[in-house]
């Protein structure tokens, strides 16, 4: 619903700088700007009917779709986040919802993650989803439990967890994600952070020692202010970084192409099929294997709520 008091949208833009820094085995490094919707899941209506550039589930130069997340489905996403975390043992009753993610634009999206921030129903910070996405079209979401981060002395959403997740050909599935990811406000910051989850002799320092377990591989980050959503804004958006969606999925592969170029290790997604778990609308490589006769909430291979790295 609208916020009455000033009758304006809960659901805003955020514009982003985000920087992806490789630190082994080859050091690379590259930054852009992008802006990102902030969705209430609660303001479908709203956002149709005030409008004109962006819709839900209707069509528009940028449409927001239901079925681009979790299990690919025309389910709505709210139902299908409060089952997931049901399923998790949240019995808390959930409040408002909102997502951080990309909208189809012209009709296609990338989301490398989507960030869930659910509120109690007194409206306080709760917990946090992310919801990584690769190329292949898997989903896997992470649940970030609320906790005190020493570094920052901030209240941020935590989480250190397995992959066990195919995200990059220049990545093992059994590296670690690190997330810090802040409360919303006028200024948002996450950071995922990308760990040697085991000693890695495949990739080797400049001293030829593999990394230690728990080393940084790669630091990645996006840091940006909020504002409104209106059609003036998202126009002004689309101007500044066009082709947003577009653009990310070919920076990707520029990149891959660059880090092959250096010859970064490469693993493909048929080597370890049994050790990518928790996957939602898994590829064909994943459903060759025995996990295929396993039912999707049967595998989920998140981190409990209460008993989650913090």
């Amino acid at each position: 619903m609208l916020n009455k008091s000033c009758d304006k949208l809960r659901s805003c833009i955020y514009k982003l700088d985000v920087v992806h820094q490789r630190l082994h085995p080859q050091k690379h490094r590259f930054k852009y700007a992008l802006f990102m919707f902030m969705l209430d899941l609660d303001e479908s209506a709203e956002i149709n009917s005030r409008l004109k550039l962006a819709k839900v589930n209707r069509q528009a130069l940028y449409r927001f779709d239901d079925r681009d997340h979790f299990d690919l489905n025309t389910s709505p996403t709210r139902e299908k986040l409060i089952a997931f975390l049901s399923r998790e043992g949240i019995t808390q009753e959930i409040g408002r919802i909102l997502l951080l993610t990309n909208f189809r634009f012209l009709g296609y999206v990338f989301n490398p993650v989507s960030i869930y921030f659910v509120h109690d129903k007194s409206d306080a910070p709760m917990l946090a989803v992310a919801e990584v996405g690769n190329t292949f079209l898997e989903r896997k979401p992470f649940l970030l439990p609320i906790s005190f981060d020493q570094q920052t002395g901030k209240t941020k959403f935590i989480l250190s967890a397995p992959k066990h997740f195919y995200v990059s050909p220049f990545s093992r599935v059994d590296d670690t994600f690190e997330f810090k990811v802040d409360i919303p406000g006028e200024f948002l910051e996450v950071n995922i952070n990308t760990k040697a989850g085991s000693p890695n002799k495949s990739m080797e320092t400049q001293s030829s020692q593999p990394l230690a377990a728990g080393q940084t591989l790669v630091a990645s980050s996006m840091k940006g202010s909020k504002i409104e959503l209106t059609d003036r804004n998202i126009t002004s958006c689309t101007l500044s970084y066009p082709f947003v969606t577009i653009g990310i999925i070919g920076l990707i592969h520029f990149h891959a192409l660059l880090l092959w170029l250096k010859k970064v290790p490469f693993f493909t997604k048929e080597e370890n099929p049994h050790s990518q778990t928790g996957v939602l609308n898994p590829h064909r490589s994943l459903q060759d294997t025995d996990s295929k006769t396993e039912k999707s909430e049967e595998t989920l291979d998140v981190h409990a709520y209460k008993g989650a790295t913090q």
